[in-house]
């Protein structure tokens, strides 16, 4: 295996073994030199004059051996390349060992071949059946032909099925993010979709075959009289909502801005594509809270009504004699509809829905869904009327659509997974079968290299989690613990904790029993994190940070020196007195108190969910690796006082991972939207190792054990990284 730090060595034994005239010997060792640096002091031309020497004995004449000897070490080149190691390949210029640099290059390295050579591929390990799936956050069906569903996921990207949902494949090849929360399908191309994503709109033209990112926003809207008009919401918690408008189809867009409304819940006339409904349910915003209409496609905005309400959601549909029904669930008040634009309403149900989608075939019929398994039919002029549907136990249902199946009303409901019900909901089809699983995060016993913890992160926000353990290095899997924040974090003593609500749960017999303490007053979000270091040293997190010196026993508030906010994922420097948080705070006495560190931007764009996002270099506690959410990996070599971008072919800028090789702290793995990154300089340059992953290109979380063993979390369960 050559090395860039071998290049001398090398150099110096072919020229050793070219006065000796061991020809062959001077010719390997060239051929290797120039694989890595083709410029290396002379030994190109070394290496030209090894073949003259060899052909002088039958032929002196250069003129003809001149020309082939280009020929020669060409192929030579390209017999040597395959075989070598691609820690060959991707070593950076620098010796290993060479100073830290103080500047990163964001321009690509020369390499002999490209990326997709990289000679490592993915096995599955555990199918992971015992996970639940990602949560269904948008249904598009092709009306032309019905059996031709997709499905938008919270996690794990866009799948389609051509068999009704008896089978699925992933589908968002091009799909920078994969946190999906709307998903619309244009009902004149049946083609074309529209993603709404965390990482702004996406649009294929082929059935999901392949997609752009087109604009900004993460809910959608389109004009039922013209489907190339669209509106794209995204929600800045300065400002309120910021409104996008396209009239072609997203290819160019024109923003709205606009403090009021903050557009909570919204919806669009169906006879009116200009028409817009829209919430206020925030008091710092400035104008009241209640139901807003704009007659000009979100330019202005009138107060409508429902004055002081809250309104979770908002559907509009139209009457049998075409009049403009609105429905709106009112958090305190149930379901209300209006039929004369809002100035009176008529009680439906006091149930409350957290979806109002419209029945595509019948407009005065509303589906009421919501977090307790319920179904509301809601028609204009008539009772409501409940679909049963106990069968789906307490799934959340966070996705709904109806339509008429070879003559038979057809129910599908999404959530936790896929059901399809073809008899008004007496029954219930599970069609979750090669639906992606929901976001699965790993973590390795530090005691126990063969002994693995996952978390699986439930409902349409993650508030929820399920923990589990595998003893045979991922293979297979039981639940141990349920809660609201699995973690685990690891303690001095080995003991796991997990956050429940409003209790720390403790474990000192790897999860097989827990006893619980009490947290902050107060506190029943966020997570905890144990000090590997520093025994007894536990961190939460409330409305401030607080740490607890007793395995927490006991809490005290930690001092706020000069920081904008705390999470306590945490990360230690060896030893545990120095400690990153993930929020870009640092601390230099063991967590009592916390200093800000300087943000590169979209460290933690929304709730970092990850608990692998930075890594610490063991040899240079200042030397991080950062993964973001959206702008890539950075690096700092200050102590996240500066940083610099190095994303040199990391073909996806939404990381969820990142992982140092503890035998080798040049290596490190990258787990993100687009799937599986490795470098081997690092972090200067990136190939992409793809092959095995099935398609379903996400990757949660990306660990390594003591072995250097790399395993990944995917919606298509676990997989271990091995040589082609």
């Amino acid at each position: 295996m050559t090395k860039r730090s071998d290049l001398e060595k090398n150099y110096t034994n072919a020229k050793s073994a070219f006065k000796a005239r061991e020809y062959d010997r001077a010719a390997n060792l060239l051929t290797q030199i120039l694989v890595i640096d083709e410029n290396y002091k002379d030994a190109s031309r070394l290496l030209a004059r090894i073949v003259r020497e060899k052909r002088r004995r039958w032929y002196n004449d250069l003129r003809i051996w001149g020309p082939l000897i280009g020929l020669i070490v060409v192929g030579l080149l390209i017999w040597f390349v395959p075989k070598l190691p691609l820690k060959a390949i991707f070593t950076p210029a620098s010796e290993v060992g060479s100073p830290m640099p103080t500047a990163i290059s964001t321009q690509a390295a020369t390499l002999t071949i490209p990326p997709t050579a990289i000679p490592l591929a993915w096995k599955r390990i555990s199918i992971g059946l015992e996970f639940a799936r990602s949560t269904v956050t948008g249904i598009a069906v092709d009306k032309n032909d019905l059996d031709v569903i997709y499905v938008g996921m919270k996690n794990a990207g866009v799948y389609k099925s051509i068999d009704g949902g008896l089978s699925w494949s992933p589908k968002f090849q091009g799909m920078a993010n994969t946190n999906v929360e709307s998903l619309t399908i244009d009902p004149q191309n049946q083609k074309i979709l529209y993603a709404g994503t965390l990482g702004g709109i996406f649009k294929t033209q082929d059935g999901g075959e392949n997609w752009e990112r087109i604009g900004e926003g993460r809910r959608l809207l389109m004009d039922a009289q013209n489907s190339s008009h669209l509106y794209a919401q995204e929600q800045e918690y300065v400002q309120g909502a910021v409104l996008y408008e396209s009239t072609d189809q997203g290819d160019t867009w024109e923003r709205h801005g606009s403090p009021c409304p903050d557009l909570w819940s919204w919806a669009i006339d169906p006879q009116d594509g200009m028409t817009l409904f829209g919430s206020v349910s925030w008091d710092n915003f400035s104008c009241p809270i209640g139901l807003y209409k704009s007659s000009d496609g979100g330019r202005t905005w009138n107060f409508l009504g429902l004055g002081g309400q809250t309104i979770d959601s908002l559907a509009v549909g139209e009457d049998e004699q075409g009049n403009a029904l609105i429905y709106a669930n009112v958090r305190q008040g149930g379901d209300l509809v209006s039929n004369d634009g809002g100035k009176n309403w008529i009680p439906q149900t006091s149930w409350g829905c957290e979806f109002l989608p419209i029945e595509p075939d019948s407009p005065d019929t509303v589906y009421c869904s919501g977090f307790q398994s319920n179904v509301v039919i809601l028609t204009a002029g008539k009772s409501p009327r409940d679909i049963s549907i106990s069968s789906l136990s307490s799934m959340q249902i966070a996705a709904f659509h109806a339509d008429n199946y070879q003559g038979t009303q057809r129910l599908i409901a999404g959530g936790q997974g896929l059901y399809i019900s073809t008899d008004n909901g007496k029954s219930w089809s599970n069609r979750s079968g090669g639906l992606g699983s929901t976001r699965l995060e790993l973590k390795i016993d530090p005691a126990n290299n063969e002994r693995m913890y996952l978390a699986s992160y439930l409902g349409a926000d993650d508030q929820d989690c399920v923990l589990f353990r595998s003893d045979d290095s991922g293979k297979n899997w039981k639940q141990i613990m349920r809660g609201r924040w699995c973690g685990p974090a690891f303690g001095t003593t080995n003991a796991l904790y997990i956050l429940k609500e409003g209790i720390l749960e403790r474990s000192t017999d790897s999860g097989d029993t827990w006893i619980s303490l009490a947290l902050p007053s107060g506190m029943n979000f966020g997570s905890v994190s144990a000090n590997p270091y520093l025994a007894g040293f536990l961190y939460a997190e409330s409305d401030e940070p607080f740490y607890s010196t007793d395995d927490g026993i006991s809490w005290q508030k930690a001092t706020i020196l000069n920081m904008n906010y705390f999470n306590s994922r945490l990360y230690y420097a060896k030893g545990g007195n120095l400690i990153y948080s993930i929020q870009l705070s640092f601390s230099t006495d063991g967590g009592k108190s916390w200093n800000s560190c300087n943000d590169p931007g979209r460290a933690w764009a929304g709730e970092p969910k990850s608990d692998s996002r930075l890594v610490i270099d063991p040899g240079n506690p200042k030397h991080l690796t950062l993964a973001t959410d959206g702008s890539g990996i950075f690096i700092s070599y200050d102590g996240c006082q500066s940083w610099q971008p190095s994303n040199t072919r990391l073909g996806n800028l939404f990381v969820n991972s990142v992982a140092l090789d503890p035998n080798n702290p040049n290596t490190i793995y990258a787990g993100t939207h687009g799937g599986a990154y490795v470098s081997y300089d690092r972090g200067q340059t990136w190939g992409q190792i793809n092959d095995g992953l099935l398609g379903a290109t996400v990757v949660y979380s990306i660990v390594v054990d003591p072995q250097s063993n790399v395993y990944a979390s995917t919606p298509y369960g676990i997989f271990h990284l091995e040589k082609k």
